[in-house]
């Protein structure tokens, strides 16, 4: 589900800074209604393949209307025909322009990542993931394919 996170944190931040109010986005949407040839669900994909879907659907519904069930679901056209938040098109980029980093106490280098499972976890809703490993792949992918929204 890391495709769907990254997407759709990476719209709610285009959306907050264009339209001055943070709203949580449908997750749900992306995975039961994006295609499942293009991308699989609660199994990953793209998040360019996630953004052409959010364009051509004309933007997402919120979070509070088509709330996150964990699993792959059938889509509800009535929910994912209410759309509050949109994008215009994207770019790929590296990742030290799209993710905020810093350096702990002990002096490990971390991104740090909004996580998808609110404020409860984590520190207020994000997690450090330790970066300078060895993979050129960063840790979990992080550094693989980065790319953000635009409006």
């Amino acid at each position: 589900m890391l495709l769907g996170l990254s997407t759709i944190v990476a719209t709610e931040g285009i959306h907050a800074l264009s339209a001055g109010k943070l709203i949580s986005l449908s997750e749900q949407e992306l995975v039961d209604c994006n295609s499942k040839s293009v991308d699989q669900g609660c199994e990953g994909g793209l998040m360019d393949d996630a953004f052409k879907f959010i364009i051509q659907n004309h933007g997402l519904n919120t979070e509070a209307n088509y709330p996150y069930q964990g699993v792959d679901g059938k889509c509800n056209a009535n929910a994912a025909a209410n759309d509050v938040a949109t994008i215009t098109g994207y770019e790929d980029v590296a990742i030290d322009a799209t993710v905020g980093y810093g350096v702990s106490d002990d002096g490990t280098e971390y991104w740090l990542v909004k996580n998808s499972w609110g404020t409860q976890l984590g520190e207020e809703g994000y997690i450090r993931m330790q970066r300078g490993v060895a993979s050129q792949e960063g840790l979990c992918g992080i550094a693989m394919q980065a790319s953000y929204p635009t409006a």
